[in-house]
């Protein structure tokens, strides 16, 4: 089986102290690039073999947690789920390169637990997730989208994105010169996600999408920064926060950020799920950067190191 991850996976003994969220996501690393069928026995043996777990009958009862979650998470990724969840065992149904989008999140929620895997470019997975939660979002809303995108690719300056945004939601703008400074970076929009009424008239809906796919997500729960934005836009309708996020939470973490956030919370289970309204719904050109990303990092998790 894949080497288990060097955090979230902690001996436990007369409480379970294991990450729920970061254990099942080995799991699904199991049956997605390593074997074709996962049995209890088999993720019970390999906890009691590494003597994270010393009773058979106390791993069994975390393990059933864990087979509830996977039960979840399928349903919620639809078609795009690799593995198919049973009474004692997982089956693989899919191969990875048939659901890059998966398989993309997959690896970035892997990635902060394992102490060997270092980035070279965190720009890369950042600009690729940006495009895959806008396809998403395209798919789950009956919204049009703006990806702000600051990045080589894109080369619109901060002063030009606040125009066009204003334009698309036919706002009268603010006092942009106040904060077209050199920490526009940290204002935090990713994706404009916005309802078109057809009548170019103000007063649609429209969410401010962070997109955050590494491991500091949780530092960016409060951005974009409204306020700011409120001042640049000089908004007749007041802006809500969207955040995206290629990772899965266990129930009550997720309501805690669902909270801190203050708006709408796409995680990996919500991102997939854009399956359930549009079979197609990544785009071709996507889905092959997506696998040219994904194809030398499962090497990596086979490998248990870094190449």
């Amino acid at each position: 089986m894949l080497a288990l991850p060097t955090k979230g996976v902690v001996r436990s003994i007369r409480t379970h102290n294991c990450d729920l969220s970061i254990f099942c996501d080995w799991i699904e690393a199991n049956i997605t690039f390593y074997c074709e069928e996962l049995t209890i026995i088999d993720v019970a043996d390999e906890l009691l073999s590494h003597e994270v777990y010393v009773d058979q009958d106390f791993v069994r009862e975390f393990i059933s947690t864990c087979w509830d979650e996977l039960l979840f998470r399928t349903k919620a990724y639809g078609i795009e789920s690799t593995f198919s969840v049973h009474k004692a065992r997982l089956q693989r149904v899919a191969v990875w390169e048939e659901t890059p989008g998966y398989a993309f999140c997959l690896l970035l929620s892997l990635a902060p637990n394992y102490d060997w895997w270092k980035e070279a470019s965190y720009n890369e997975q950042g600009m690729l997730f940006e495009e895959l939660s806008n396809d998403s979002i395209l798919s789950i809303l009956d919204f049009k989208t703006y990806p702000t995108g600051w990045s080589s690719d894109n080369t619109k300056c901060f002063r030009e994105h606040v125009v066009e945004i204003c334009t698309q939601l036919n706002f009268g703008g603010g006092d942009v010169d106040k904060w077209d400074g050199s920490n526009k970076k940290e204002y935090g929009l990713d994706i404009l996600a916005y309802y078109d009424f057809g009548d170019n008239r103000t007063g649609a809906p429209y969410y401010m999408f962070q997109c955050a796919s590494g491991q500091n997500w949780r530092a960016k729960l409060q951005t974009p920064d409204l306020k700011i934005w409120r001042e640049v836009l000089n908004p007749s309708v007041q802006p809500c926060r969207g955040f995206a996020i290629p990772f899965c939470l266990e129930i009550q973490e997720f309501e805690r950020t669902c909270t801190k956030v203050g708006g709408v919370m796409l995680d990996r289970s919500r991102i997939l799920g854009a399956s359930k309204s549009c079979v197609s719904w990544l785009n071709d050109t996507l889905k092959d950067k997506l696998k040219a990303w994904c194809a030398p990092r499962v090497n990596w998790v086979l490998s248990g190191s870094m190449i």
